[in-house]
């Protein structure tokens, strides 16, 4: 069965949101890269973690607002993401490299039967995955860290193309001749 169909059927299998934390990109204070944590929001009885593309992900309290997409040109959204800190799993990362704004984060969703513990594994059956920086952090009290997301492509001074499309450097269909 594909995921469309596990989609739209009467009662589809439990549906999970997984995501990879990927610190590899920020540095400790001793100049030691991090490393990529595995957390899924989705608490599934007595399992204490769910395997998928060969990882296991803990179950974290995670909540993703303000997703969605625009047409119209303007500026794309910067989704926030609220990380339960009462069991202070990202507040060992926050003390060791510091603020974790530059952290990378990839969200899948697919369905359990399709993860490696499931009944039909298939890791290529999944939605779109998302990729998310973490850019500026918002709250940060005993119970929650929320920081503002933003795409990786939202970055000061990124202009795509990211070279310029000049006649005389390796562009062929770019000339002075002007066809009519």
């Amino acid at each position: 069965m594909t995921l469309e169909q596990e989609a739209h059927k009467l009662s589809p299998d439990t549906y999970l949101e997984l995501f990879d934390f990927d610190a590899s990109v920020l540095l400790d204070s001793q100049g030691i890269p991090g490393t990529i944590s595995y957390y899924t929001n989705t608490s599934l009885g007595g399992l204490t973690g769910i395997t998928w593309r060969g990882n296991n992900y803990l179950p974290l309290p995670v909540e993703i607002t303000g997703v969605g997409s625009k047409g119209d040109g303007s500026a794309p959204n910067r989704p926030n993401i609220a990380i339960s800190n009462a069991e202070k799993v990202l507040m060992s990362a926050i003390l060791s490299i510091g603020d974790l704004a530059g952290l990378q984060l990839t969200r899948w969703r697919t369905f359990f039967k399709y993860t490696d513990n499931g009944s039909e594994p298939n890791i290529l059956n999944h939605f779109p995955t998302d990729l998310w920086v973490f850019r500026r952090k918002v709250n940060q009290n005993r119970h929650v860290i929320q920081y503002e997301l933003s795409n990786p492509l939202d970055r000061p001074g990124l202009l795509l193309p990211r070279k310029q499309v000049i006649r005389d450097q390796g562009f062929p269909g770019v000339s002075r001749i002007r066809l009519r």
